[in-house]
């Protein structure tokens, strides 16, 4: 993984964590099930990435492709929220 996709995964994040914050300011009778949902989002992408981690580590690829393949869902998943949330 090279800097500038970890620095572009970082600046996602912060950005997705700041506009949901945002909306749950704005409609705090809905935060519990909303936030519910957000955890229930992460949990899935980590039992994701760690299937698709274990999948690239037992077909021999290199420490760096494991990692990648562990990350893909939460990167996948994070760049869908971000785009939805900034109406891109």
């Amino acid at each position: 993984m090279n800097p500038y996709s970890m620095a572009v995964l970082a600046w996602q994040a912060g950005l997705v964590f700041s506009l949901r914050s945002v909306g749950l300011w704005m409609t705090p009778g809905e935060a519990p099930s909303r936030l519910i949902g957000y955890a229930l989002e992460k949990q899935r992408a980590f039992a994701d990435g760690g299937l698709a981690a274990g999948r690239a580590a037992l077909a021999g690829a290199e420490p760096a492709g494991v990692v990648q393949a562990a990350l893909g869902p939460a990167r996948r998943r994070l760049r869908a929220n971000a785009r939805k949330l900034t109406g891109r």
